[in-house]
């Protein structure tokens, strides 16, 4: 090759930017739920619901990793003979790793506790799950379908079941750094009859997200 051929291609090689690194971007939410939660202890259902307010901080490493930090509380008043009023408080953590474009691996730990005038109920969870998000179209519109089953659950006074999943579904619209969702999710646990009649339990929730987002 030509020296003074060679010497601008080097010189072009040696200046060319290395490749950027991953950005973080950190997206904060506020959350507005309604919940119905209902309780079957063998002596007829137990309903209960209210409105919870809570928060989700994303942190996330470029397109493939991020940690979602999630809070709520609220009161669900009693809707039914037997029911009593209770207060809800829930915090947990969620490691997300992106799979596929539209497919997302995710496991997490919650933490919950159900107060009422009588007693104190304290829930550990672990979930294992994924979550698809499928676009509508190339205005920022998805829709969002997950699913996770619950391999430890962890309540103080009970056996830990013999079923537990939870399921959601649901719509998001972002637009630059605004995103806006709308997310149904139902929690399923059955718990196995001992020396106790069998109890099964459900919460269903229907939440309004409205977040912003900063990237770096």
């Amino acid at each position: 090759m030509n020296v003074k051929a060679a010497l601008p291609l080097a010189l072009a090689l040696g200046t060319t930017a290395p490749p950027a690194a991953a950005q973080w971007t950190v997206r904060g939410s506020g959350v507005v739920s309604v919940m119905r939660h209902r309780v079957d202890a063998g002596y007829g259902v137990e309903p209960s619901g209210g409105v919870t307010l809570g928060g989700e901080l994303v942190v996330g490493k470029g397109d493939r990793l991020a940690l979602r930090l999630v809070t709520l509380s609220g009161s669900l008043d009693a809707a039914g003979p037997g029911a009593i009023d209770r207060a809800v408080a829930d915090v947990g953590a969620e490691v997300e790793v992106v799979a596929l474009p539209w497919l997302a691996a995710q496991a997490g730990v919650r933490r919950r506790t159900y107060s009422t005038v009588l007693a104190r109920q304290r829930w550990t969870t672990l979930h294992v799950g994924a979550e698809a998000r499928l676009p509508f179209t190339e205005t920022g519109l998805s829709g969002i379908v997950r699913g996770a089953v619950l391999p430890g659950v962890w309540v103080n006074g009970l056996d830990q079941p013999d079923l537990a999943f939870s399921v959601a579904s649901g719509m998001e619209y972002r637009r630059g750094r605004a995103s806006v969702a709308v997310l149904y999710s139902v929690e399923r646990y059955r718990f196995p009859a001992g020396a106790k009649p069998s109890r099964r339990e459900q919460i269903a929730a229907l939440a309004l997200k409205a977040g912003w987002s900063v990237t770096r």
